[in-house]
């Protein structure tokens, strides 16, 4: 399978949260929602496949399934971070898969042939000034917890190491009525369609730096 060109760009996103009981506080996750329009858009010679995850560790199965079918050049992971209010460019990633069911905790390595960390897959200092350059309001963080986010930017980080690909995470402030649902009465810019268009220059940077 190729992408226009013969190559790709994967851009993951979740599902929104059900959690035990069907809770819907963060619904519609805006992660999903940007992968979901991003997928069959083109950036420069390569198509992009938008990939949404469910909640759940069984989906990085599911993501390392896709990075082996489409190789990709380049991948942007997103994940919701309720708490932020500018989309949060992740320096790195841990090797461990951590999971607390009603009190019972267990720890795990998420690859047992990996190290313990891996950092991200592009110069982040440079891509910071850039988007900036651009008039992004977004910030480098260290704070891809311990879940779902931290294992999807830790598998994309490993991929990209291997490959000599690129790869980002971005944890991204809730947008629209998901932030009016949680109560976040701060200013905040983000839309589902400026955090589109970001993802999108991330992708263009990512061609731009690829051709030099």
């Amino acid at each position: 399978m190729f992408g226009l060109g013969g190559c790709w760009f994967i851009v993951s996103g979740f599902d929104w949260y059900r959690g035990r009981g069907g809770w819907v506080l963060y619904y519609p996750n805006p992660s999903g929602v940007v992968a979901s329009l991003l997928d069959g858009v083109v950036v420069g010679d390569c198509s992009v496949r938008g990939v949404v995850l469910d909640v759940d560790y069984s989906s990085i199965v599911r993501l390392n399934r896709v990075l082996e079918e489409l190789r990709p050049v380049g991948v942007v992971g997103l994940g919701l971070h309720p708490l932020a209010s500018v989309p949060l460019l992740e320096a790195s990633a841990v090797n461990i898969c951590f999971e607390n069911h009603d009190g019972e905790k267990t720890v795990s390595k998420l690859y047992s042939d990996s190290p313990l960390s891996i950092s991200v897959q592009i110069e982040l200092f440079d891509l910071l000034k850039y988007l900036w350059s651009r008039g992004y309001d977004v910030a480098p963080s260290n704070t891809t917890g311990l879940y779902l986010c931290n294992a999807v930017a830790y598998t994309i980080y490993r991929y990209a190491s291997r490959n000599n690909s690129k790869a980002l995470f971005i944890h991204i402030p809730p947008v629209g009525i998901l932030k009016h649902r949680l109560s976040r009465t701060y200013v905040n810019m983000w839309s589902i369609d400026l955090l589109k268009q970001l993802v999108v220059d991330v992708l263009k940077y990512m061609v731009k730096i690829s051709d030099k």
